[in-house]
């Protein structure tokens, strides 16, 4: 087994990648506010990426909620708030051209794939007892984190 970082080299439209910073998507530029998908992309030794993964390091393990709230969509959404690194954020028909919500994209402009998020695909293993009491807990934190992503 190879030692050191997986880096994975995508042949995927190369005028998408032409500089040296982080590449994300909207999730969605109509349902959802500002979130973006995690990073699809980056230059090595990348700062934003750098601060993520430190950020990601402190928070403690019973803090975890969501994946797309701890680690991924608004957690992302709030870095580039927070940080205003140099990246570049595509149009969700890119990548995302039909959200889970059902909001499909009708227009003529590049679709590239369709991703799959793994928590609305129900990707997940079978959750334990805790981990529907979590569930609990996420959904009542997620409203207001959607009330707060929309009034603001």
């Amino acid at each position: 087994m190879p030692k050191g970082p997986l880096v994975l080299h995508l042949k995927l439209e190369p005028k998408l990648w032409t500089r040296a910073q982080a590449y994300t998507v909207y999730e969605s530029e109509f349902m959802r506010g500002k979130l973006v998908s995690p990073i699809l992309a980056c230059n090595p030794g990348n700062d934003f990426v750098a601060a993520l993964i430190a950020r990601l390091n402190e928070v403690p393990v019973s803090q975890l909620d969501k994946p797309w709230i701890t680690t991924g969509n608004y957690f992302v959404a709030q870095m580039i708030e927070e940080l205003k690194p140099d990246i570049t954020v595509f149009p969700s028909h890119y990548f995302i051209p039909k959200h889970f919500t059902g909001h499909t994209y009708k227009g003529d402009g590049p679709i590239y794939c369709q991703q799959l998020f793994g928590e609305t695909t129900k990707a997940y293993a079978k959750m334990s007892f805790w981990d529907k009491i979590k569930k609990i807990r996420g959904k009542a934190r997620s409203r207001k984190m959607r009330k707060d992503i929309q009034s603001g």
